[in-house]
């Protein structure tokens, strides 16, 4: 990884696992990184354990908290360098798709593409403005193999994939 001191990144999910391991990388090669989670508990150890970074309460299910989040970041330090769509919001054990309810598949949609969407829209103008930036969105496999038991995940990522590539 690049030198991105004086970068600014935002990383949705990173109080813990993957969203965790790339806010660290990230830290360690010098960007700013604002830990982005929902568990107030693990965002603030992980911004307490990381240097250059700190914690901001989101839950990506709610569109006004994901742009707020994006609004606040801006103001408070001037620029966006880096999004990292990460989170998903914990979902129904795994079932067969005929035992799916309408709200299985509004819930990972809500935070598995349509968080990312807002995240990334709320971005656009300050990445434009400042002539660079850089959006990575988490996609998976199960979207490609189409698990059996996670439609609705399976969904969620294969939509997320399609927007990234878009």
């Amino acid at each position: 990884m690049t030198d991105l001191n004086g970068k600014v990144a935002i990383v949705t999910g990173a109080g813990q696992g993957v969203g965790y391991g790339i806010a660290k990388r990230l830290s360690q090669a010098g960007a700013r990184v604002v830990i982005a989670e929902f568990n107030s508990e693990s965002g603030q150890q992980v911004a307490n354990e990381l240097a250059n970074s700190c914690f901001k309460a989101v839950d990506i299910t709610q569109r006004d908290q994901v742009v707020g989040l994006v609004e606040q970041v801006a103001e408070e330090f001037g620029r966006i360098d880096i999004l990292v769509n990460n989170a998903y919001p914990t979902t129904v054990p795994p079932s067969r798709l005929e035992d799916r309810e309408d709200n299985d598949f509004e819930t990972a949609l809500t935070g598995g593409f349509m968080s990312a969407w807002w995240a990334m829209k709320a971005v656009f103008t300050s990445m434009k403005a400042q002539g660079w930036g850089r959006i990575i969105n988490l996609a998976s496999l199960n979207g490609v193999n189409a698990h059996a038991y996670t439609a609705e995940y399976n969904s969620a990522k294969e939509g997320l994939r399609a927007l990234s590539r878009t």
